[in-house]
């Protein structure tokens, strides 16, 4: 699912109208009962991730909407949380059929 890629376009937007202030976008799951994994393919993990965002004057993170490619079988959070940590440029995901891109 895209709920963190929404988490982080509605913080984008807010900042972009309130460039003096900050976001706190809070990303968190747990595993689904087993009643529901015929209906997902996404692995399931337990996780939550935490970032304090604000507008960067010089650069930044910058965020698009890109081509759906294959959807990835993690969640979108700690996907990202590992990019993050990471030396790679850009981060590509997809989920129901729409695709984002973070830059660094």
């Amino acid at each position: 699912a895209n709920t963190f890629a929404h988490a982080w376009l509605e913080a984008e937007s807010y900042l972009a109208a309130h460039p003096d202030h900050r976001v706190l976008l809070v990303d968190f799951d747990e595993i689904i009962p087993v009643d529901y994994h015929p209906y997902t393919t996404q692995v399931q993990c337990d996780h939550a991730l935490a970032l304090l965002l604000r507008a960067a004057p010089d650069g930044g993170i910058a965020f698009s909407r890109t081509d759906a490619g294959a959807e990835q079988q993690l969640p979108q959070g700690p996907q990202f949380l590992a990019w993050l940590q990471g030396q790679g440029e850009s981060l590509t995901l997809a989920a129901d059929g729409l695709g984002w891109q973070w830059e660094r």
